[in-house]
């Protein structure tokens, strides 16, 4: 049988009725429903003592014919999933439990005393469940979206669009509970904060009457260029009076000092072309922010990105500086070794202004922006601006430098400054190693997406065989010929493919091989034609090294591997042939003196049907990859 929720719901609150002794207050959406149908909602959140909510599970709920689950495992807030054993209803029941504090300002005693109304289903009215009035009710629901630190707080707003939209809405009920808050001028600022930090409310809070209301008898109307929203927010006075500061270099206000700033931060985030001149001032400072637990985050441009010749009209100038930020950059991680208090990434692209973001340990945010100049070459002649601490300004500048960091990449070098750092999977087929890497297989049949290692702004060069007998083809006049047809080109062609991504590999940078060279001696050896390999394989892998460690992928056994068009036929398939390939793949890396760190594989029988199995898999075997590489 298929049931409406809602109305399941509203049965068993007729149920609860007739057990209760006293008035008791229901909230949440389904008090909301009962002004506003379209609202969604099967869950029963009644205002209720320990002592009720045991009662009402006990008299309604036996065991012998419920199943009964507290998702949250939590006797303060609990979210009880009751599940009838023969009809296979479930109950969603949430009590809010009295003995935990509400929100400060919400008293629910005074609510179901004054400012409440007997609930009512199919015209009945209930003799003991009573719900807020439409103000009242709007009012919880403002207190809960400006205190509430989850998803759920957008839906609180647009419940008290609703609800201060319904006609029977007494604004008088919506603002004498106002005029109770301790401190209504931080209520009144929390929520066009608050309002200001997610785009999603702005379209939200434009279909408000109450909003239009007040609209409409500010002393001024909108400007044509106006959006309603930031008027709206003036009107308020939530923008404080100067929001933004302009400054110049040499005359910084006192709010925008570095180093007084840095004393007190909790974060500092930093974004520059170069940033030598921050670093060649403030390096010391930054030291010492650090041993005081200051969390840094330094994104400048990879100096060997084409970017770095865009940034002005004199790149020569950016390209002498960044060899000197790069060392003091390498000093202060240095400095921090062992504390893991500064991270560093490279831009590949020319950042649109600088940024020094400050979260100081009381709290109070500061940004200061540089915007970026292709001809005026005189810092002082530069114009910077302070952005304080209001969400509707500084929140764009942060989520632009969040953004950029994200698609940024790890500054990597560990091996020597300067050089690039090359890792490798490797391992015989089946074992997830593309995935791992990239997200997706071409073996997979449901062309799902995972988050691979690319995802995270990471080059990452594909398949070495399959991209090594494309090249063979291309060179042949036999466009589907395979590797046992002519293992001198195929190898000759793998060499060279193998070797242009070694030399592709970009200095201070983390690349990812999805195979290395050393798997056609494994092909070579399995096919005895190892004397095709040409001279330039064995020169190659005497002069130069991956870097260590080698990830070897173990083979997912148990699943059904079959060839692709493109595969060589020299692929081996079976679970006994990549068991044994496996181990010669880790002999032959471990006889070349790499140190070898063996990647288990899943073993779960769901593990191609189920995603959230794959998920939770590659997450894992990422979380091996990620944790040795310090990322």
């Amino acid at each position: 049988m298929v049931y409406i929720e809602s109305a399941e719901a509203k049965k068993e609150l007729g149920r609860i009725d007739d057990i209760l002794n006293e008035k008791h207050l229901l909230i949440g959406g389904l008090a909301v429903k009962y002004f506003y149908p379209a609202r969604e909602s099967k869950d029963i959140d009644l205002v209720c003592s320990d002592a009720v909510r045991n009662t009402i599970i006990r008299e309604l709920y036996p065991t012998n014919e419920w199943d009964i689950f507290d998702e949250n495992m939590d006797e303060y807030r609990p979210d009880y999933h009751i599940k009838n054993k023969k009809n296979g209803l479930i109950i969603s029941f949430g009590p809010k439990i009295k003995e935990r504090e509400p929100y400060a300002d919400i008293d629910w005693d005074l609510l179901v005393k004054e400012y409440s109304i007997a609930f009512e289903n199919k015209r009945v009215k209930y003799k003991k469940i009573y719900i807020p009035s439409a103000g009242a009710l709007a009012f919880t629901k403002l207190i809960s979206f400006v205190n509430r630190e989850t998803h759920k707080d957008i839906q609180d707003l647009q419940d008290f669009v609703d609800l201060t939209n319904h006609k029977s809405c007494a604004l008088d009920d919506l603002f004498n509970l106002i005029d109770r808050v301790a401190d209504k001028s931080k209520l009144r600022e929390n929520f066009w904060k608050k309002i200001a930090s997610k785009k999603e409310c702005a379209s939200i809070i434009a279909k408000g009457n109450i909003f239009k209301l007040a609209d409409f008898f500010t002393e001024s109307k909108p400007s044509p260029q106006s959006n309603g929203f930031a008027d709206a927010t003036n009107k308020v006075n939530i923008l404080e009076d100067n929001p933004i500061i302009f400054f110049s270099q040499k005359k910084r206000p006192l709010e925008a000092d570095i180093s007084d700033n840095l004393k007190n931060a909790e974060e500092f985030f930093f974004m520059a072309r170069t940033g030598v001149n921050f670093l060649g001032s403030h390096k010391s400072a930054v030291c010492h922010a650090i041993d005081n637990g200051c969390v840094c985050k330094f994104l400048i441009v990879n100096q060997h990105s084409p970017a770095i010749d865009y940034g002005q009209l004199r790149p020569i100038v950016d390209r002498k500086n960044v060899p000197v930020s790069y060392q003091w950059l390498q000093e202060i991680k240095e400095y921090d070794k062992g504390r893991n208090r500064v991270e560093i990434r490279v831009l590949n692209n020319f950042p649109p202004f600088g940024i020094e973001y400050f979260k100081k340990k009381d709290g109070k945010k500061i940004i200061n922006v540089r915007p970026y100049f292709l001809t005026n070459y005189e810092p002082e002649k530069r114009p910077l601006l302070m952005v304080k601490e209001h969400s509707e300004w500084q929140n764009i500048f942060y989520s632009e430098f969040e953004q950029l960091w994200e698609k940024a990449q790890i500054w990597g070098n560990t091996r020597g400054w300067g050089k690039p750092k090359r890792i490798v999977l490797d391992g015989s087929p089946g074992g997830g190693k593309t995935t791992l890497l990239s997200g997706t297989s071409q073996r997979d049949i449901y062309n799902r997406e995972f988050k691979g290692i690319n995802k995270s702004g990471y080059t990452v060069f594909g398949n070495l065989i399959n991209a090594s007998i494309e090249d063979m083809r291309r060179k042949s006049a036999n466009k589907s010929i395979q590797p046992p047809d002519d293992w001198k080109l195929f190898f000759e062609c793998a060499t060279d493919r193998a070797i242009k991504y070694y030399e592709a590999a970009k200095p201070d940078l983390i690349t990812f091989y999805d195979r290395g060279i050393f798997y056609l001696e494994i092909m070579a050896e399995r096919n005895n034609c190892k004397e095709m390999l040409p001279e330039k394989y064995f020169s190659f892998i005497n002069e130069n090294r991956y870097d260590d460690p080698i990830f070897i992928v173990h083979p997912i056994l148990g699943i059904e591997i079959k060839p692709l068009e493109g595969d060589s036929k020299t692929r081996v398939f079976t679970d006994d042939e990549r068991i044994e390939q496996d181990k010669k793949i880790v002999a032959l890396y471990k006889r070349h003196r790499y140190r070898v760190i063996e990647i288990p594989s899943p073993d779960s029988p769901d593990l191609i049907r189920n995603f959230e199995v794959v998920n939770n898999s590659v997450n894992d075997r990422l979380s091996i990859i990620k944790k040795e590489l310090g990322l």
